[in-house]
Formats: C-alpha cells, structure tokens, sequence
C-alpha cells in the first residue's frame, strides 16, 4: 500500500500553527474567565458563543478551534449590568451609549492588553436578515456548562447547530471548512433531537441557511446526522450551480482569508437580494444608517450635529471592510465569470426564508 508522505516542512507548519493557536487562546479563555465572573456577579448571566465554547465543549482541545474574539449572548434588559461587569474586568465599550440600535444586534468591547474583541450580543441575528432565532426561546432552551473554569451557559445542541449553519451562510461559506467542522465535531459529540431541531429551523425560516451547512458536513466530511433531518433536508438541496458555488467558497482560497477577514455580512446581503431596487435600498441603509448610530460608533452624543461630520469616516471604513468582496463581485460581473453570478445566485439561495 503506497502511503503519501506528509511533507516535514508541512509538518513543521502545522505544529506552529498549534502552538500559536493553544497560546493566543489560554489568553483568550483567562479573558473570558474573569468577564464571566464578573457578569455572574452583576447578576447578567451569559451564554457563551462560537469559538470559545466550543474549543473546550466541543473540540476538547483549546488549540483546535482558532477564533478572533470572543461572543457572548446577555439579556437586553441585562445590557447596562453587562457593560459595568466588563469595565470592571478592564474592558472598554467602542460605542458612545448603550441604547441598541434598531439595525444592529451587539455592542464591542476590547481588552487593551490582552487585545482581543468581547462582542455582546442581545440578539443572535441582525435585525436585517429575513430570518431570526429569537433570544426568548435560546434562553429558555439554554444549558448549564462550565467553561473557562467558569458555570456559564451554553446554546442547546439544536439551537447550536441552527447558529452555527447560520453563521457558515451569513458569511457566505468564506471561513472555509472551519464552520463544516464545527458542525460535524458538535454531531459527534452531542445527542440532537431530530422533531425539536426541525419544528426550530421551520418556526424561524432556516431550512436553507442552517439546513444546507448540515447537508454539506454529511456529505463531506460524514457528519452523523439523524435520518430524520436528512430526509427532510435532501429535497431543499439547490441546484447543482448552486452546490458547485457553495463548494468553490468552502474549499477555494479567496481575497482576505488568509487574513481571517471573511466576506462581510453587509456584501452577503448584497448578493442575497435578487432584485436590483432591494439591493439599492439595503446599500442605502448602509450607507446612510440612523444617526444614532453613527453616534455610537464614533462617540458622540446622539443630538450633536457632528454626527453628520461622520458619515464620510463611517463611508470610508463601510468601502474597506467590504472591498475584496466588492472588487471580486463587481469584477466577476464585468468579465462575466460564471462563478460570480453563481455566487450571487447561492447567497440569494440561502436568504431565502423557509
């Protein structure tokens, strides 16, 4: 039996890539031990998202899963509790006040030493999209964990799977394979109910952007997904453009990744509108966002009239965050590149509500 051999050179990546990875998150999880103390004690709990849970819950290794910041869900009612546990534990808020804006779902915090990014959340999708998962029923379904060191709380296996397909969609699949795995690991380790992850996905429109993540860590990476849900999954698989698409942002490098900058939710909305006059509304929203919130973003008191003053800074960085998806749409477009317009056509694909 012919056996490749695994390059040293590789070999000696990959073992940095561990070592870095194990180090920047012992950082990390001592950051979100003392948050998590310190929101327990302002009586905010919180549940942990994403990375950090499922480094330790999960994938049981710390250095397996890389993540850039850290995501916990509070209760709105919670939020001021939350933002005096965080300035305790010497974090600042980038917002000027804490009045949530109505196209918005989480407030920033940022850690000057330990230089990583604390988002709060008090609803797991952005107003914007056409689909939620509504914060009263994740509390409600919510289950003790200690994480951290720490007694917190975690997403149900059903509402992490939901969130975890969710966010692989959001961001146009342009994390890679890491979001396939994150599913596929928490299928191996966690029982899920077939009937409540179903009646879930169908109360909140999520057949296709939760469900189609599902299908393709089954069928790429044999993530043991109940019959029950694969059987209600497979007649909602796309057309076959639609799939190659899916698998060209899984598996093919794209401009940013490798900066771990992953196509911008903004631009995934962009391409999600098929019709040209919702396309401009959502770029007009974007552009010309409520000026609370630009008073938020650039510390301002929301009557002041220099917020006006901040819409060409909030243009510039809004061009920024989404220029290597803008570069590669628009250009794709103009040289008619089939890949393109499939990619358009898949985002469409996956807002849809059903």
């Amino acid at each position: 039996m012919n056996v490749l051999a695994v390059p040293s050179r590789t070999i000696e990546l990959m073992k940095n890539d561990f070592y870095r990875s194990a180090a920047l998150n012992i950082r990390r999880l001592d950051l979100l031990a003392r948050v998590l103390k310190a929101l327990n004690a302002a009586g905010a709990p919180a549940i942990v998202l994403k990375g950090a849970y499922l480094a330790e819950a999960v994938y049981g290794n710390i250095a397996l899963r890389t993540m850039a910041d850290l995501d916990l869900l509070v209760r709105r009612s919670d939020l001021e509790k939350a933002d005096t546990a965080l300035s305790s534990a010497g974090c600042k808020r980038r917002e000027y006040h804490l009045l949530p804006p109505e196209n918005d779902n989480e407030f920033h915090y940022r850690h000057a030493s330990v230089r990583t990014m604390i988002e709060i959340h008090w609803e797991i999708v952005k107003p914007t999209y056409p689909f939620a998962l509504a914060a009263a029923d994740v509390w409600e379904a919510a289950v003790p964990v200690r994480i951290a060191g720490v007694d917190t709380l975690a997403l149900s296996p059903e509402d992490l799977l939901l969130h975890l397909g969710l966010h692989a969609s959001i961001h146009c699949y342009d994390y890679g394979l890491r979001p396939i795995c994150d599913i596929a690991e928490t299928l191996a380790r966690f029982p899920v109910n077939p009937g409540v992850f179903l009646r879930r996905m169908r109360r909140y429109g999520l057949s296709f952007a939760s469900g189609f993540p599902l299908l393709l860590a089954h069928r790429l990476l044999g993530a043991p997904i109940p019959k029950q849900i694969v059987d209600h999954l497979g007649p909602l698989s796309p057309p076959d453009n639609i799939r190659a698409a899916a698998l060209q942002a899984v598996f093919l490098e794209r401009p940013g990744r490798a900066d771990d900058r992953a196509a911008h939710p903004n631009m995934v909305l962009f391409m999600g509108r098929k019709n040209w006059l919702d396309k401009l509304a959502l770029a007009a929203q974007k552009v010309f966002p409520p000026r609370k919130m630009i008073a938020a973003r650039y510390g301002l008191p929301p009557a002041s009239p220099r917020v006006f003053f901040y819409y060409p800074s909030h243009l510039r960085a809004l061009f920024k965050s989404n220029a290597p998806a803008i570069r590669s749409y628009v250009g794709g477009l103009l040289r008619r590149r089939p890949a393109e317009a499939d990619t358009a056509a898949l985002m469409d694909w996956l807002m849809r509500k059903r």
